[in-house]
């Protein structure tokens, strides 16, 4: 077969969809969206993204890395009981590498990390080595954004939802919008993407630190000795999330380490 009807044989059997996705750039619906807003609705508590109502657990961190026009994010999730409640989500533009180092290392220092799970990509390189010269390598894990890297987080991530395992913050638009705007779409070879529009408040970099919180709680390291700041009385802290009726009775008690 010529070149070109080989490639026009193969254009012809794309769906509408995936037609309009990859050669006319027509964004879907919200039904293409990877997750929908019931989804991202139905784990909103008006108790998570609330720092201090860290109860002293086990903790999971995920850092989407930038530099210049996209976000530098560190989300920070909070193990209580089978549920992963949001503690911080630490949102910074264009700030030096030096300073999101810093970010990262008062996360450390104030939460029990047992795992990060930090992007990699391109200039996350020197970040994560750093990080783990710091952090150490058991808890500090570099990921690379390749397509099935990307397959595997959005998989854990969109699970997390899906059965309710994950608690964020409520009302936050633009955590919203930002977790709404990922995308699947399907290309001419079958390959899954994920791909989001990028305006003022994000290219989906909260969704992809996000997901990384959650692939680190999903597989962590051994627990270690942990010497943080204390962040307060836990134990009679009245926002503890164990009066969520979805998990009452919480398996790491109250007290601070």
């Amino acid at each position: 077969m010529y070149p070109c009807l080989q490639h026009f044989h193969t254009l012809s059997k794309l769906p509408v969809d995936g037609w309009s996705q990859e050669f006319e750039l027509h964004w879907l619906d919200a039904a293409s969206s990877w997750l929908s807003y019931d989804l991202i609705s139905a784990v909103e508590h008006a108790q998570a993204g609330k720092p201090e109502a860290y109860t002293g657990g086990n903790c999971f961190v995920g850092v989407d890395i930038a530099i210049r026009n996209d976000l530098f994010v560190i989300w920070v999730l909070e193990e209580i009981g089978d549920v992963l409640w949001t503690r911080e989500i630490i949102t910074r533009r264009r700030i030096p590498f030096a300073e999101q180092d810093a970010l990262l290392d008062g996360v450390f220092a104030h939460y029990r990390v047992i795992r990060c799970c930090m992007d990699q990509t391109g200039m996350g390189e020197k970040p994560v080595e750093d990080a783990q010269i710091r952090h150490g390598t058991q808890r500090v894990e570099g990921v690379l954004f390749t397509s099935s890297n990307k397959l595997n987080l959005a998989t854990i991530g969109k699970e997390a939802f899906e059965d309710r395992k994950i608690r964020i913050p409520l009302g936050d638009s633009d955590l919203r919008n930002d977790l709404h705007k990922l995308q699947k779409i399907t290309g001419p070879t079958g390959t899954p993407r994920f791909v989001a529009e990028s305006d003022s408040s994000g290219h989906a970099d909260r969704t992809w630190a996000g997901f990384l919180a959650l692939s680190a709680a999903s597989n962590p390291a051994a627990p270690m000795a942990y010497h943080g700041v204390s962040r307060g009385n836990a134990a009679i802290n009245p926002m503890r999330p164990e009066h969520d009726d979805d998990h009452k009775g919480g398996r790491f008690g109250g007290g601070a380490w």
